[in-house]
């Protein structure tokens, strides 16, 4: 202990350096007495050290501890419990520190990190999923998920064998009772056993020199509500001041801080510390640190459940009462504790968190309900400021429960206005779109517009969530023009190229760094209302291909040059930048917005969200599929870590697309393919339908059936694709069927699945790396066809294909070199009778895939040479 004490003290400079860390790791004075020295009393509280300290600079610390430690030749395993009660702080901390450490060669060999969580409370939204989704996705941690059950008939026999040193023969119908009254539940055999020795059922004989028993007795134990009543059975011989201390312990949960308890002791109830030690000798309690723990969360629920009803709310109802005073009187203001419903609560959280189990019933005065709705709308807004909002949406209902709902309006409107707006943003938080919609009904109908626009926004994000994208942009719409701003009800593409004619004159004025250094638009400012609500329906414009999404990006980009920048203007300079492309065949237009759109970000910290339209549209005219796939992966990891499971399964997905059009080993990425389809279809339906396009084709190109194949019908997902008018997703399985009918030899099913994906207008010229590939395969048809069965138009349109693969290689030749020289040597040996110049072509195509490592498209140019050598001899 000395040696690893010394160890961790250089490490972090001395006691200096640990005090920081003591309001985060309260059993440290146990290794270093001498740290309470350095710790002004009352100042240096969580809180306050949590805003003191980057979270960069709280896992470097405790990385280096842990380091330190295992420098000593020491092996070390942590272990937590009840992970599905963790906050989404407390998770993120977790993996960021498995992740920081996984870079250290002594954490990689000797440390290892048991995470223990009940299956059954962790639903797909839950922080835990989507932190433990984002380890399995890193390629430095290895994870390993072990799954126990109850224990069997078998496993009990063997117990009781071993713990009573008895031949089998004489155990087994006294385990094949206990199994089956304890339904193979650990702690309820555990607790069994001991209360049949308590009470001599079981007990030593002197006689027989072996323990026995009255099976008879056993047979008719009742167990009806639960042999966690036998936890209860042993209480009675406690004092009462013991009992009474542990009633006020189990309305906190399973842990209490020591803290927390002197309060309570000295202005509540005493006699609740001095009873802590026997609690703990007896195994009821556990201590670690400040801590205080029940032996098992079941000990507490029983606890708690066996008080009379009235007896457990006025309970509560006192203890949140007196925690809320002292919170009015302003005193522990800022400090935190290890207890509540989540790992580390304020004063006011816990004062709500009683408050709200006893109820609203329970209170009968009107202006203790309203005082009460207050305290749940500070705990909620605390909460929330730290990304907690499966929490500040309890507090926020619970809230809005004592205010009740006749006449709120009317008598709170202010209250109850923020109440419900803070659940309507919790809610769309979390991913539940309906329920945000819910709460957000409730004020449009009885606010002012001008007082509505946040929660409007998220009306129209919860409509794209729920692919209602007709609905979210009409109303979209509406409000812009209810607000002044009108755009047209039927653009044409004069409008749309005359608006982006405007829009490129204003931005031309501006450098990319110019631009970049524009002021910051206040959160609170109307303008970055306006931006919001034209953001908040481009989700659905982008996915229908709607004409309102050039004509809203161009909005955005001129607000933003008079305005000032914000989130919301990457998105829309993204999209401007896709539009150059697309519209004006401006490459290096496109690029200049992709490089304001990263500067913007980084100069103005904002989140990478619009980097990957960047990726999606602008890059792939730049950047090779490989390097796409590498930059999509990093977004995915990054959007993973601060909790948007959405957009990482969307990046993630294309990260996969981009190693199959770029020459990765088809059969290494069909190995893992059910497992990311499965981690995908977790967190983001709209991704799964992709990532199910992409199963079948990977299928269809090595004859090797998934694993997760008979989950996935084209013709379902076209009928599902139609119904909600998802242009993207039906263009992607029109082209998949291009590809699929060209490696299968059947041209004609070919052509006409690209005819039917040309007319997708806009969608089928939308730039992104679908788009290169679907032309370059539409190329490929159209000169085959024509070889076959003639026709000019086919040798023309294929013509005009090639000679844009040209154009589109003056960006890249790495990525566009190959195709282009292919589809030049297939239309060369269809026009010229010259072998040479066909076959030179042939040959450098071949040779630019093979400097590039697209080794799909050397396959195809062999494959193509060696049928033009069968055809001209």
């Amino acid at each position: 202990a000395q040696r690893a004490s010394k160890s961790i003290s250089d490490a972090l400079g001395g006691l200096d350096g640990l005090s920081s860390l003591l309001d985060f790791l309260p059993s440290l004075p146990l290794l270093f007495g001498g740290i309470f020295n350095n710790q002004t009393t009352g100042e240096n509280t969580t809180i306050q050290a949590a805003e003191n300290m980057a979270d960069w600079q709280l896992i470097n610390s405790l990385t280096k501890i842990l380091d330190a430690v295992l420098e000593l030749d020491r092996f070390i395993m942590i272990t937590t419990d009840d992970l599905q009660w963790a906050d989404k702080t407390s998770i993120s901390l977790i993996g960021e520190l498995l992740i920081n450490g996984a870079t250290s060669r002594h954490m990689s060999r000797r440390c290892l990190f048991v995470g223990l969580y009940r299956e059954d409370e962790v639903r797909d939204e839950h922080p835990l999923s989507i932190q433990l989704s984002y380890l399995q996705m890193s390629s430095d941690v290895n994870t390993t998920e072990i799954k126990l059950g109850s224990l069997s008939r078998k496993d009990v026999l063997d117990m009781t064998m071993t713990q009573l040193r008895l031949p089998r023969r004489l155990v087994v119908e006294l385990a094949d009772v206990v199994h089956k009254k304890t339904s193979g539940h650990a702690l309820f055999v555990v607790q069994l056993f001991n209360s049949l020795l308590r009470d001599s059922i079981i007990a030593y004989s002197t006689q027989k020199l072996r323990y026995v028993w009255d099976q008879d007795r056993i047979n008719i134990i009742e167990t009806s509500k639960g042999v966690a009543g036998l936890i209860l059975s042993s209480f009675s011989s406690l004092s009462l001041a013991s009992q009474h201390a542990l009633q006020v312990l189990s309305t906190f949960g399973t842990q209490t801080d020591t803290h927390l308890l002197q309060i309570l002791e000295k202005n509540y109830q005493q006699g609740i510390i001095s009873s802590l030690d026997s609690l703990i000798e007896k195994g009821i309690l556990d201590q670690a640190g400040p801590i205080v723990i029940f032996a098992h969360d079941l000990i507490q629920q029983e606890i708690l459940e066996s008080m009379p009803l009235a007896k457990r709310q006025q309970l509560h109802l006192d203890i949140g009462k007196l925690l809320g005073k002292i919170y009015q009187c302003a005193q522990l203001n800022g400090h935190a504790f290890f207890a509540g419903n989540s790992m580390i609560s304020s004063i006011i959280s816990l004062a709500c968190d009683q408050i709200n189990s006893a109820g609203p019933e329970c209170i009968s005065d009107n202006r203790e309900k309203r005082t009460f709705a207050k305290w749940n709308l500070t705990a909620g807004e605390e909460n929330s400021c730290q990304s907690n909002f499966r929490a500040a949406l309890y507090y926020f209902s619970k809230g809005v429960a004592f205010l009740g709902e006749e006449d709120c309006w009317s008598t709170n409107e202010k209250l109850y206005l923020e109440l419900i707006e803070g659940a309507t943003l919790s809610s769309y938080a979390l991913g539940e779109a309906e329920n945000a919609i819910q709460y957000a009904e409730k004020v449009i109908e009885n606010v002012s517009l001008e007082d509505t626009l946040v929660v409007w926004t998220v009306i129209l994000r919860s409509l794209t969530v729920l692919s209602k994208h007709e609905e979210c942009m009409a109303k979209g719409i509406g409000i812009l023009s209810r607000l002044g701003f009108y755009l047209p009800l039927s653009p044409t593409i004069e409008t749309i190229m005359n608006a982006m004619a405007d829009t490129d004159s204003v931005v031309s004025q501006y450098s990319v760094d110019q631009i970049a250094s524009l002021g910051k638009m206040a959160d609170d400012d109307s303008a970055h209302s306006i931006v919001k609500i034209m953001d908040a329906f481009y989700s659905s414009c982008f996915t229908v291909a709607s004409p309102f999404l050039p004509l809203a990006a161009c909005f955005i980009v001129k607000y933003t040059l008079e305005k000032g920048v914000c989130q919301e203007s990457t998105t829309a300079f993204a999209t401007f930048g896709q539009f150059k492309i697309f519209l004006q065949g401006d490459y290096s237009g496109g690029k200049k917005c992709a490089n304001i759109v990263k500067m913007i970000t980084e100069k103005h910290k904002l989140k990478m969200i619009a980097h990957m339209l960047v990726y999606i549209s602008i890059d792939p005219w730049f950047d090779s599929p490989r390097e796409l796939s590498k930059k999509f992966l990093n977004y995915s990891q990054n959007m993973m870590a601060v909790g948007e499971a959405h957009h990482a399964m969307i990046a993630l997905g294309n990260s996969w697309r981009c190693l199959i059009y770029g020459g990765e080993n088809l059969s290494l990425i069909n190995q893992s393919m059910p497992d990311r389809t499965k981690m995908i279809a977790k967190h983001s339906k709209y991704a799964a339908n992709f990532a199910a396009l992409d199963n079948i084709l990977m299928e269809e190109l090595i004859g090797v059936p998934s694993s997760s194949r008979s989950h996935f019908n084209m013709n379902d997902m076209q009928a599902e694709a139609e119904s909600v008018k998802d242009a993207r997703l039906l263009f992607r399985i029109q082209f998949f069927n291009v590809m699929i009918s060209y490696w299968r030899g059947d041209l004609a099913a070919a052509e006409e699945s690209s005819t039917i994906a040309s007319m997708m207008y806009p969608v089928s010229k939308f730039p992104s790396i679908h788009l290169i590939y679907f032309t370059f395969f539409h190329g490929l048809v159209l000169f085959q066809c024509y070889s076959e069965d003639g026709g000019d138009k086919r040798l023309q349109d294929g013509k005009e294909i090639m000679n844009q693969m040209g154009t589109w290689a003056k960006n890249s030749m790495a990525v566009f070199g190959n195709k282009w020289l292919l589809l030049k040597a297939e239309y060369t040996a269809l026009v010229d009778d010259k072998r040479d110049d066909a076959e030179e072509l042939y040959k450098k195509s071949i040779k630019a895939a093979q400097d590039h490592g697209l080794i799909h498209e050397l396959g195809l140019a062999y494959e193509l040479l060696g049928g033009y050598y069968t055809t001209h001899g």
